[in-house]
């Protein structure tokens, strides 16, 4: 710990930290007590947490340090506050849990949160995690409603593959051209659409051809490679 310093005994009763939804978050709370200066306060930045508070700790990421920083703050074990567009964190009730000899600590140059911002709990968002959140782009599954005829998990298992198989193709979906291959696909049995699609995927097809396959095809006829250009048939 930082010299003229001392972790009292009552924080092991203390229940807030008790009840911290992980120990990785209490493991974070107790390294960050060295760390803050004599008022309890720091830059609440992942990246300089991540170098100087917990540098080999692997389990500790910076963005799991985002989060617990999060859950920190909504238990009141500390107050998360922006100032001069920089992230901030102060360690509540820090001088109750520690023991400061203030003769030996270098004086605090970070500003304070404002009344407001002690009585809030809804943290703001650190600005490292929004950046990395806009870069990310979420891939939201698209939401398939299976006609009755096709509602079944044979069905269901197949399709999912289909999906697969095409977003691993770089040629997504869309509503659209679900939409028309299953009213294609509906008008045959069953088995044969599953087995149409299972055939697609198999010979590298970017389109469903239950007419072929229940035709015994061997390949796409002129008719059904112009509907793999199409919303009809495929998305290209």
């Amino acid at each position: 710990m930082a010299e003229g310093r001392m972790l009292k005994k009552r924080i092991a009763k203390s229940t807030k930290f008790a009840n911290l939804n992980s120990d990785k978050a209490r493991l974070l709370y107790l390294l960050l007590l060295p760390h803050v200066d004599c008022e309890g306060k720091m830059e609440a930045n992942s990246d300089i947490i991540k170098g100087n508070v917990c540098p080999y700790i692997k389990t500790l990421t910076k963005l799991g340090i985002a989060k617990h920083l999060k859950h920190l703050h909504e238990s009141r074990l500390i107050i998360l506050y922006s100032a001069k567009n920089e992230l901030y964190l102060q360690i509540t009730r820090f001088e109750d849990f520690n023991r400061i000899d203030k003769k030996k600590e270098a004086d605090s140059h970070i500003p304070s949160p404002t009344p407001a911002e002690l009585q809030t709990n809804s943290p703001p968002t650190p600005p490292e995690v929004k950046v990395k959140l806009s870069e990310v782009k979420v891939k939201e599954k698209l939401k398939v409603e299976f006609p009755e005829k096709l509602n079944t998990p044979e069905f269901q298992k197949a399709w999912g593959m289909w999906e697969q198989y095409r977003t691993e193709k770089k040629k997504k979906l869309t509503p659209l051209s679900v939409k028309l291959q299953f009213e294609e696909l509906a008008k045959y049995p069953i088995a044969t659409a599953i087995k149409a699609i299972y055939h697609s995927i198999r010979n590298n097809y970017q389109g469903v051809f239950p007419e072929s396959v229940q035709n015994g095809k061997s390949a796409v006829n002129q008719r059904d490679f112009a509907d793999q250009t199409s919303e009809y048939g495929q998305t290209v």
